[in-house]
């Protein structure tokens, strides 16, 4: 990992730190306050929904690591990419939970694949003394009354998208933004690629959050930090951090 961080900063140095600054400069846009970085499930090259990718993500230096959440038809919490996971599929969450539990300053971003049984996820987060530390992403408006229903004491993003024509449109997105508070949501989880800076800047005005996902590219970490998301998720953690460092320091 440390070979990867110094031959990151030197590209960096060579070629992108300066329209690092730049790009953040003449946008305007600053990083906000509380900016987090998500590990997708999976990052650093590691099995999915595993152990080892929680441990990896944490390691990596991670803000938030993402699971995948389901249920077997015997009720039971899993972290699994399947709305249906078969008996025996899928690792028991209580394990993650109690792996998450004992890294205090970690948080975990629960993409739902299924809405049936999220009050035995509460169940399991109140038991950990993570209900402060967990949120919800999957959540699609049709889902918010299950979801609320079952877990009211856990935080959720709407999982939605706006239409490319209409990423610039003020009075569009202030009905939107009004809509995703109505929803009881934190933020917008969305897709990197319809994320604008009026965007962001409506959706803070309305007191949300923008979650961008799944961003890898340098070019386009730049432009979500240029657009101000508070959040990006990636399954290269560390590149994301040295990219923060080296805008920050100028390096």
């Amino acid at each position: 990992m440390g070979r990867l961080i110094v031959s990151l900063s030197s590209t960096l140095a060579l070629t992108g730190a300066a329209g690092a600054k730049r790009a953040l400069r003449n946008s305007g846009a600053q990083i906000p306050a509380g900016f987090t970085v998500t590990a997708h499930t999976g990052a650093m090259l590691t099995p999915p929904n595993s152990l080892r990718s929680i441990r990896a993500s944490i390691e990596a230096g991670a803000d938030i690591v993402e699971v995948d959440v389901t249920f077997r038809k015997d009720g039971t919490v899993v972290i699994i990419h399947s709305e249906t996971p078969g008996d025996g599929e899928g690792v028991p969450f209580e394990q993650a939970a109690a792996l998450l539990a004992e890294n205090a300053g970690v948080r975990v971003n629960l993409d739902l694949k299924a809405f049936w049984n999220t009050a035995a996820v509460q169940e399991i987060l109140a038991r950990r003394n993570l209900l402060e530390r967990a949120f919800y992403t999957g959540v699609c408006a049709e889902n918010v009354p299950p979801v609320r229903e079952g877990s009211p004491l856990v935080a959720y993003y709407v999982n939605d998208s706006v239409d490319k024509a209409n990423l610039e449109n003020e009075e569009f997105l202030r009905a939107y933004a009004e809509k995703i508070a109505g929803l009881g949501a934190v933020g917008l989880n969305t897709r990197f690629d319809g994320v604008s800076k009026t965007l962001c800047a409506v959706m803070h005005a309305h007191g949300l959050l923008v979650s961008a996902w799944t961003v890898d590219k340098l070019g386009d970490q730049l432009r979500m930090l240029a657009c101000g998301v508070d959040n990006i998720t990636t399954k290269n953690p560390v590149k994301l951090r040295t990219l923060l460092e080296t805008v920050k320091n100028g390096a």
